[in-house]
């Protein structure tokens, strides 16, 4: 089957997934980063409205992942953090909460996809990852420092997530220091 794209006949393009997955993709999809910014600006829009579930659904539809593997929650919560840190800077930080639920729902739904697919690096990708956005989006120091450790218990290999653990403990042990020093004076 050919497609007529621009005045030119293109085939339909297969695309290699990492897993072996092979789907057709049409040459638009894969070409168009025109389509990507529409997606991309319609979500935005759709979290401006507090309406983070829609802005997740449009994101999806860029997913180049298996729908509902681990790496396709996995790629949601990344599109749904850019998506939240693009609100942030124009100053709709009111909708970036919910984004990072939306977020952390999908890599709990990552990490359940990876354990039942055996996928053990899977699962710590997605435990060091709500580790981050504990840290960084909630500054929820135990909610990290909980998910980092999960996630190195998972794969004791990977020095990212080992640096960003001994990173936050040594900084949640000086800001105890400092308020325990305050509370004594």
């Amino acid at each position: 089957m050919s497609i007529l794209v621009g005045g030119f006949i293109a085939a339909p393009v297969v695309a290699q997934r990492p897993d072996n997955d092979t789907r057709t993709t049409s040459p638009e999809k894969l070409t168009s980063r025109g389509n990507a910014k529409d997606v991309s600006a319609e979500a935005k829009v759709l979290a401006k409205a507090k309406n983070p579930r829609a802005a997740e659904e449009k994101l999806a539809e860029l997913n180049a992942s298996p729908p509902a593997s681990a790496r396709w929650h996995i790629e949601t919560s990344q599109r749904l953090m850019r998506l939240a840190d693009d609100l942030a800077r124009d100053g709709a930080r009111d909708a970036v909460p919910a984004l990072v639920a939306q977020a952390l729902q999908r890599l709990n739904d990552a990490e359940a996809a990876a354990r039942g697919a055996n996928d053990v690096k899977a699962q710590a990708n997605a435990r060091a990852t709500a580790g981050h956005l504990h840290e960084r989006y909630r500054g929820d120091t135990a909610a990290a420092l909980a998910s980092y450790q999960a996630a190195l218990q998972l794969d004791p290999t990977d020095k990212g997530t080992r640096e960003a653990l001994e990173r936050l403990q040594q900084s949640d042990a000086v800001l105890k220091a400092r308020f325990e020093k305050g509370k004594r004076k």
